[in-house]
């Protein structure tokens, strides 16, 4: 909250390149920026609730003897008779309908959970072999099924001001083609 204040108050609103707080104590001084900080998080510490109260959530879920359609992106879980769905969207951007869809079954679902990767990934974990199922038929519009298809590219020139070329577009391209020729 209070890097967020800080930058709002001192950040570079006219150079995207440098639109980054790293760039803050260079531009009013380490000792200001120390010292803005400093008042900025004693007065964000006096006026929030920044307790953290975490409860560890117990999953007794036990397998409805469902089997799900094990491929690469279902996984059998050390849970016998559950299993985890591996989402990870083609090219790293998810689809809004298919997040909508996700959010909307696995809501209605005792039990699951989503967790997040380091490598863009999503897994949706506690599932019975039917909720695996239904989850992997709605994120198969979207989702990668080959290790090419996990790729990820930066956005490249068509947003970024560095960007030399259009990144994203050619691994668009390359994925696009291997579809077709069904490569190795």
């Amino acid at each position: 909250m209070a890097m967020v204040q800080i930058f709002m108050k001192y950040g570079n609103y006219e150079n995207r390149a440098k639109a980054r707080t790293r760039y803050i104590p260079k531009t009013i001084g380490e000792e200001k920026y120390l010292e803005e900080f400093n008042r900025i998080l004693s007065e964000i510490k006096s006026t929030e609730n920044l307790k953290l109260d975490i409860k560890l959530a117990e999953n007794n879920k036990k397998s409805d003897n469902t089997v799900a359609k094990i491929n690469r992106n279902i996984i059998e879980q050390k849970q016998q008779g559950l299993y985890a769905v591996k989402y990870h969207p083609a090219l790293g951007n998810p689809s809004f309908d298919v997040l909508k869809d996700l959010y909307n079954v696995v809501s209605e679902i005792e039990g699951a959970e989503i967790r997040l990767s380091t490598k863009e990934e999503m897994f949706i974990v506690n599932l019975t072999g039917d909720e695996a199922n239904k989850v992997i038929d709605i994120l198969s519009p979207d989702n990668a099924n080959t290790e090419l298809q996990e790729s990820v590219s930066c956005v490249g020139a068509t947003i970024c001001q560095q960007g030399l070329s259009d990144s994203s577009g050619l691994l668009h391209k390359i994925i696009e083609v291997d579809k077709e020729e069904l490569f190795k």
